[in-house]
C-alpha cells in the first residue's frame, strides 16, 4: 500500500479526484481522437472509462480466456509505470497497443490512466481470423470490429502522450488540494471534538463545584439563564434548578433595579454590588451580585 494511503486510510483514490469532470474531459478526448480511455486505481479497479473499442466489449473481455490475457496486459502496464516509468506502450495478448501513464499526487503513484485499443499498422486480418476460429467468436463480426480499430502513427501517438502527460500533472495537483482540504476538514474535526469533550468535562466539573457551593450561581448567555444550582433555585423559590433555565436574569430582579443591572451584565461590570431580587411569588430581598462577563471571538 502506498505511503499516502498509510498516512491517510480512509482516503480512496478515487476521493481525491473528480471523477465526474474526469469522465466528461476523456469523453471528449475519445471522440476526438478515436482513442479509448480508462483511469485505474492500483488494485485495478475501473474508475472511469470511455470510448473503448468494440473488438474488446464484445469479444476480448468477455471470453474468459481473451479477458485473462487483457488483465495480464493491465498487470504488465501498470507494473512497469510502478517502476517508476513515465509512459509504457504495450502489444497486448489479443494484438492491440495499449497506452499506460501514471497519475501521481505528492510523488506518489496512486493510479493509472490507460488509452489504448490502437494498431500502429493495418492488422494482419489473417492472424485475427485465425483468433476468432481458436475463441469461438462471430468471425464475420468480429473481422468487422478489428476493422474500426484506429491505426495511430508514432508521430500521433507521442502528441497523444505528450496531452496525457499533462493531464495526469493536472489530476495529480488537483488531488494533492484535494487531499490537503480532507485532512484540513480531518483535523478541524478533531478540534472541534477535542473542544467539544474539554468542555463537557469542564461544565461537568463547574456543575460539580456550584452544588457543592452555598451561594446562587448561574450561567447566563445574552442574560438567558442556562444553567444554576440547587441554592439559587431555592433562593428564588423555585422547586428545583431547572426551572430557572430559559428565564432572563433581569427577571429575577426588582422591576425598579432591572435597567441598572441590566447595564452592569452587559458592560462587563465585575465588581460585587447590592441589588433587589424577586422570588417566584413576587417578594423583594436583598442579594449582593459577583458577577463577570466574559466575550469570546
Amino acid at each position: 500500500m502506498d505511503a499516502l494511503f498509510k498516512e491517510m486510510s480512509d482516503i480512496r483514490f478515487q476521493d481525491l479526484i473528480d471523477l465526474s469532470a474526469l469522465q466528461n474531459l476523456t469523453t471528449s478526448f475519445s471522440r476526438l481522437t478515436g482513442l479509448a480511455t480508462a483511469i485505474l486505481d492500483l488494485e485495478g479497479n475501473v474508475l472511469s472509462f470511455s470510448g473503448w473499442q468494440e473488438i474488446c466489449l464484445e469479444f476480448h473481455r468477455k471470453n474468459p480466456i481473451t479477458a485473462k490475457r487483457c488483465l495480464e496486459s493491465d498487470t504488465i502496464l501498470a507494473g512497469n509505470l510502478a517502476k517508476g516509468n513515465h509512459f509504457n506502450v504495450y502489444k497486448c495478448k489479443n494484438g492491440l497497443v495499449d497506452v499506460a501513464v501514471p497519475i501521481t499526487i505528492e510523488n506518489i503513484h496512486t493510479g493509472n490512466l490507460f488509452i489504448g485499443q490502437f494498431l500502429f499498422e493495418p492488422p494482419d486480418t489473417a492472424t485475427f481470423a485465425q483468433q476468432a476460429d481458436q475463441f469461438g467468436f462471430d468471425k464475420k463480426w468480429y473481422l468487422d470490429a478489428l476493422s474500426k480499430v484506429p491505426i495511430i502513427s508514432t508521430e500521433n501517438l507521442d502528441q497523444a502522450i505528450d496531452f496525457l502527460k499533462n493531464l495526469t500533472t493536472l489530476i495529480g495537483s488537483s488531488g494533492y488540494d484535494r487531499k490537503k482540504l480532507i485532512e484540513l476538514n480531518k483535523d478541524l474535526e478533531f478540534r472541534i471534538q477535542e473542544r467539544t469533550a474539554e468542555l463537557a468535562y469542564s461544565n461537568e466539573q463547574l456543575r460539580v463545584l456550584s452544588e457543592a457551593s452555598f451561594e446562587g450561581i448561574i450561567i447566563s448567555e445574552n442574560l438567558l439563564i442556562v444553567e444554576a444550582n440547587g441554592i439559587m433555585a431555592k433562593m428564588f423559590g423555585f422547586a428545583k434548578e431547572t426551572e430557572l433555565v430559559g428565564v432572563k436574569f433581569t427577571d429575577l430582579v426588582s422591576e425598579e433595579k432591572r435597567s441598572d443591572v441590566n447595564d452592569k451584565m452587559v458592560s462587563g461590570y465585575d465588581r460585587p454590588y447590592e441589588t433587589l431580587g424577586l422570588k417566584k411569588d413576587g417578594a423583594a430581598f436583598p442579594i449582593q451580585v459577583h458577577g463577570k462577563t466574559f466575550v469570546y471571538n
